[in-house]
């Protein structure tokens, strides 16, 4: 930790560091990480989180929001000053191109052509229903007093631990692009990051352009629905009441452990 830079480069051999990171259009990400958002308590609507992390003037301060790894061109300036920017590779996603990680991985390892082949792995992101039922028990979490031990136990590690592996029905669907307005702020996000990171100049694999959504890219015909149907609102109902009794048990247990009777 006191070591100057010059002395990290030393004892970690930057000279021969290669750094990759992967770049992925916002509006195929931003669903994702709401998603990921809903599982860690929060209970905003996807329309209201994605108004809140796209508002404002400052593109800079939108982008300092964002999680480290949607922040590339913060990312690139951060490794710059410890290593040659030709030693950090951008891999452009292409979401139609299943194949250009393997390839990119096997070039920059210099390995045979198809020495990589990517595999097949289990969906386990949940599908638009069961996001919202989550984010709607999360609603309830601070008003019936559950702390956030005893909310993860029972519902990260129980309730989404079982959506997340079960099976897709043919009426399950993700959740949707984000609407009109916030694909035009993505736009002009993906324009900013495009001019830094040209003007940085990493190694780029693909094509930076394709950091930015197309103006044929639609908004959904529909918004993220809070409530589809009764049947919702008697499944958030239910296992509430659930958790709700788990949580009385546990502050039973709590009692007797203490003492109290």
């Amino acid at each position: 930790p006191t070591a100057n830079t010059a002395e990290r480069k030393l004892y970690f051999g930057a000279d021969r560091i290669h750094v990759v990171a992967v770049g992925r259009r916002l509006d195929k990400a931003l669903p994702s990480l709401y998603q990921e958002k809903v599982k860690k308590f929060l209970a905003m609507t996807y329309e209201e989180w994605l108004a809140y992390i796209l508002a404002g003037d400052d593109i800079g301060a939108i982008v300092e929001s964002f999680p480290p790894g949607q922040q590339l061109a913060e990312t690139v300036r951060k490794w710059s000053t410890h290593l040659d920017l030709q030693r950090f590779h951008l891999i452009c996603s292409d979401e139609n191109n299943r194949a250009l990680m393997p390839r990119s991985f096997e070039r920059l390892l210099a390995l045979p052509d198809g020495f990589l082949e990517p595999v097949s792995s289990a969906n386990e992101s949940l599908d638009r229903t069961s996001v919202e039922m989550l984010r709607q028990l999360n609603a309830q979490k601070k008003e019936r007093g559950w702390t956030d031990e005893f909310y993860r136990k029972m519902v990260f590690y129980g309730a989404v631990g079982g959506l997340r592996h079960r099976e897709w029905g043919p009426e399950d669907t993700k959740i949707p692009t984000p609407p009109e307005w916030a694909l035009a702020r993505i736009r002009t996000l993906a324009d900013h990051t495009i001019a830094s990171l040209r003007e940085q100049g990493p190694h780029v694999i693909g094509d930076l352009a394709s950091l930015r959504p197309g103006e044929d890219v639609a908004a959904p015909e529909s918004p993220l629905v809070e409530s589809p149907t009764i049947a919702m609102d008697a499944a958030v109902s239910a296992l509430a009441g659930a958790v709700d009794a788990g949580w009385k048990l546990e502050q039973s247990r709590r009692q007797k452990a203490q003492g109290g009777g």
